[in-house]
């Protein structure tokens, strides 16, 4: 079965104690926690095509290939390369580079592994069963107009059989819109009648709206940046902000709040999503030099940040850093830690919570990404 951007950093957050996050304190609701952004899936895509490192197989017409080798370590690596942490492999990859998409874009049902029972997989088929189990699925003769972040399949042959899917990135009356993967071994934007009996039909993404993104750095979800503080007395507080309930003055919708205490101890305090859902989590480095996570999910947690689980430790030795800066510096959704050494070497901690199997920072050794650091007086 032949399955037919530039470097996109997040931007980086300061390591201050009051750290500017994306937040509101509105009661969150089921839908509103399920939703995913269109847009957002979209912008993942685009960036993956504007991706040079990776936007084509290596060597071309080889079937080596970043996505394939993000997702199913069993596949062949033979004459494959590797980047970002990933061992390239040999396999057609349309599927996997659609999943990919999807799960940086935070679909849900995107993240569970085809080894643990998730419903997508390699085969571009498992797009249509995505949307036949999930109630998303539209048939090309339907009516439906496909929407931005779709999944899209084809039967190139008409045979009854699925051969290929990409992302939808936009449509109009006439013609579909398409960023794909493995599309003459490479990332293609290319376009369609909407009528082309190549097409078998279209899979949303469950919860698709068409919002802009949240912020990466959000606790509840909502687009607009709220403050956390901490006090002179260690307490952790929240200013949240909604800039349109506000009536354009933030931060006075509502009295500030206490999300945590004794936090006054700790040597740095950073927010970063590190597990990827969507909601921000705070790192702090402790008297003993230790990394500690404090998760944040504020519908599980019922509206307590930093409540839902125990702090725990994700590394050591974190206390002789000069700097410590969260980015999702790979591009995956999944905060990174960057720091810079003794020597002024910026050095990179990959974080990939699913492929490091919940041990952020553990999933490579860390890397140099850069030197002569050590002379700023600050790096944000």
């Amino acid at each position: 079965m032949k399955q037919h951007t530039a470097f996109l950093s997040r931007t980086l957050r300061s390591m201050l104690a009051v750290p500017v996050v994306a937040l509101g304190v509105v009661a969150l609701s089921a839908t509103q926690a399920s939703a995913v952004s269109r847009p957002a899936i979209v912008a993942a895509a685009q960036d993956q095509l504007g991706n040079s490192a990776r936007n084509h197989e290596s060597p071309m017409g080889s079937g080596c290939n970043y996505y394939t080798g993000y997702f199913r370590t069993w596949k062949p690596a033979g004459g494959c390369p590797s980047s970002d942490g990933v061992q390239w492999r040999d396999s057609d990859w349309c599927a996997d580079f659609v999943k990919y998409v999807w799960q940086r874009a935070r679909v849900p049902h995107a993240n569970v592994p085809e080894t643990g029972g998730g419903i997508l997989t390699g085969w571009a088929a498992s797009f249509k069963d995505y949307g036949v189990k999930y109630g998303t699925w539209h048939t090309r003769g339907s009516g439906y107009t496909p929407q931005p972040g779709d999944s899209v399949v084809f039967d190139w042959d008409q045979s009854g059989d699925i051969d290929h899917v990409g992302i939808v990135s936009s449509a109009n009356g006439s013609t579909v819109y398409t960023i794909e993967g493995n599309s003459g071994d490479r990332i293609k934007a290319n376009s369609y009648s909407r009528s082309n009996i190549d097409i078998v039909g279209y899979s949303a993404p469950v919860g698709g709206t068409s919002e802009e993104p949240r912020d990466g750095n959000s606790v509840t979800g909502d687009p607009y940046a709220d403050l956390l503080t901490v006090d002179s007395a260690g307490k952790l507080m929240l200013y949240s902000n909604n800039f349109v309930r506000d009536g354009g003055q933030p931060y006075t919708g509502s009295e500030p709040r206490e999300v945590g205490h004794g936090w006054g101890g700790f040597a740095r305090t950073m927010p970063a999503d590190v597990t990827g859902d969507g909601f921000t989590d705070v790192l702090v480095v402790n008297s003993a030099g230790k990394l500690m996570l404090y998760s944040n999910n504020i519908v599980r947690d019922d509206g307590q940040p930093y409540a839902g689980s125990e702090p725990r430790e994700v590394g050591h030795g974190w206390g002789g850093f000069s700097n410590v800066i969260p980015a999702d510096v790979t591009g995956d959704g999944f905060t990174d830690l960057l720091t810079v050494d003794s020597a002024g070497k910026l050095m990179m901690y990959s974080n990939n919570f699913v492929r490091d199997n919940g041990q952020p920072f553990t999933g490579s050794e860390p890397r140099e990404v850069g030197h002569g650091w050590g002379g700023f007086s600050k790096v944000i």
